[in-house]
């Protein structure tokens, strides 16, 4: 077997934070609120658009509907870190090339960030 390894920068991160969380609808239908749970590094716009925020050891607090849980009810939360993050585009890796190549090739959309923050966020596809 080859394996292929892309290195992901900070950067590419950022682009696709701010997908995910700003004017997603997809997203916004079953993640309420993603905040920072550690020191945000000084910069300009949205902590998540900052580079140095995802070069740092992080961590988040995300209000969420659990597959369980009813609709628009976001009883759910979980604290998200590097290694989540890491788990979610490894995740995409194995379980979603097609997006993975869109993101690496700067190809993607809502849907892409979507899926990759449900990974990051609920370890799997549950939504769409």
């Amino acid at each position: 077997m080859f394996e292929a390894k892309t290195p992901i920068t900070s950067s590419q991160i950022a682009y696709l934070a701010v997908t995910a969380f700003e004017c997603n609808d997809m997203t916004a239908s079953w993640c309420g609120s993603v905040k920072p749970a550690s020191p945000v590094p000084e910069g300009e716009g949205p902590w998540y658009f900052n580079p140095a925020f995802w070069d740092s050891d992080f961590q988040m607090t995300v209000a969420f509907d659990g597959p369980n849980d009813p609709e628009g009810s976001r009883r759910s939360g979980a604290v998200i870190g590097r290694a989540e993050v890491q788990a979610g585009f490894d995740k995409m890796a194995t379980d979603y090339p097609s997006h993975l190549g869109d993101f690496i090739n700067e190809n993607f959309d809502a849907n892409t960030a979507d899926v990759w923050w449900q990974l990051v966020v609920l370890k799997e596809l549950i939504y769409g």
